[in-house]
């Protein structure tokens, strides 16, 4: 039976609280938990206690801190639950099975399944349950989170601009999933989104915009997409829309077009086989990796290219840094300094610019730090309400 009231509510914030600082600090000792989130001995006493009965954290070793006993180490049960992070792109199924601390398990890389949407989601419950069988079926599965290379309205629960995933146009993506992984997620726990977004999560997490409270996340592979982050949030827009920087105009080749049609896979592979580039069957994403390390002619028209798309980003948004990822992203670092002193000719202020510090594992890095955040509450809420 759940508890109401205020009560009810000071105790769930508490402990959510504890949980959520010792997940970010990896281990603390009561006292440091009690100093750090202003609370009383006593309360953080109470809840750590409900988390270990809960077996949510673990008592480790006891270590002297200089002044008075030695203080218990407190962590979280990684083997509490499993969380997952999954790509799903043009062609490709990626999954990640992780534990409660972001550790990788387990990984899936497949061709996806590409007649029906539901024949998809089948095809993502059978991979799920296959790597949580193999490798602790014993333990639930908390949350999963799904990036997809399209555009999700999270409003209007549906898909759309969604060129490489056409058989989900217009689906409603969450209860597609959902319905699908029934019996096998603990609470029906999921987040499905533009898999950009969870790429610049991963970003925050572990990458170039560690510590960054704004930035914006520009991915150039075989699409252009971009995501926007203001302290620690992704920032969706009224319909989902809101960093699909590939649809902005830019001006190129003696004529106004979206900058995908110019910077995309596609169009950076005629524009490198025009200026003879490409050996046959070479791939433009390989010629990048050669010429890695210098601006290059093909560096050198993406960066011209993005100087004026930027400085659109930068005059509206004003970010802290812009990180640039994808296939094409990975390896621009020598030209981030080629398009800040191109900036800097048009603006009187621009941010960092930087290359991805993750490359094409950021959207799985984002899938799974956001699914570790719904895992903890869901792991929680259950605990405190059985």
């Amino acid at each position: 039976m759940e508890t109401i009231g205020r009560h009810g509510l000071i105790r769930d914030m508490n402990h959510r609280a504890v949980y959520e600082r010792l997940a970010a600090l990896g281990s603390a000792s009561r006292a440091e938990l009690s100093r750090d989130l202003t609370l009383s001995a006593a309360s953080v006493g109470r809840v750590v206690e409900s988390l270990l009965r809960a077996g949510l954290v673990y008592e480790g070793e006891r270590v002297a801190s200089g002044v008075g006993r030695p203080q218990t180490r407190l962590h979280v049960n990684a083997a509490a639950a499993w969380v997952a992070g999954v790509s799903i792109r043009s062609f490709s199924l990626r999954v990640r099975l992780c534990d409660l601390m972001g550790r990788v398990v387990a990984q899936a890389h497949l061709p996806r399944e590409r007649t029906t949407a539901q024949a998809l989601a089948e095809q993502l419950r059978s991979v799920l349950e296959r790597l949580v069988t193999e490798h602790g079926p014993s333990r639930p599965l908390a949350a999963v989170g799904i990036g997809l290379s399209a555009v999700w309205d999270g409003a209007a629960r549906r898909i759309y601009a969604a060129p490489n995933l056409a058989i989900l146009e217009d689906h409603d993506a969450h209860e597609l999933f959902r319905d699908a992984l029934a019996g096998l997620l603990l609470d029906d726990t999921l987040a499905v989104d533009n898999d950009i977004n969870f790429a610049a999560l991963g970003e925050a997490a572990h990458g170039a915009a560690r510590g960054v409270g704004r930035f914006v996340y520009l991915s150039l592979g075989s699409g252009v997409g971009g995501a926007v982050i203001i302290d620690g949030e992704v920032q969706r827009g009224v319909h989902g829309f809101a960093g699909e920087l590939g649809y902005l105009p830019v001006f190129s080749g003696g004529r106004w077009t979206a900058l995908e049609q110019v910077i995309g896979r596609r169009a950076l592979a005629e524009f490198a086989r025009a200026e003879g580039l490409l050996e046959e069957g070479q791939d433009v994403f390989e010629h990048l990796e050669q010429v890695d390390g210098s601006l290059g002619v093909v560096g050198k028209h993406v960066s011209d290219v993005l100087v004026h798309a930027l400085a659109s980003v930068v005059t509206t948004l004003d970010p802290e840094r812009i990180v640039l990822g994808g296939g094409v992203g990975r390896f621009s670092e020598a030209w981030t300094t080629h398009i800040q002193r191109r900036l800097q000719g048009f603006l009187p202020v621009v941010p960092d610019i930087v290359s991805t510090a993750v490359g094409r594992d950021a959207s799985l890095l984002g899938a799974v730090a956001h699914a570790r955040i719904l895992a903890r509450r869901t792991l929680l809420h259950g605990e405190l309400h059985s």
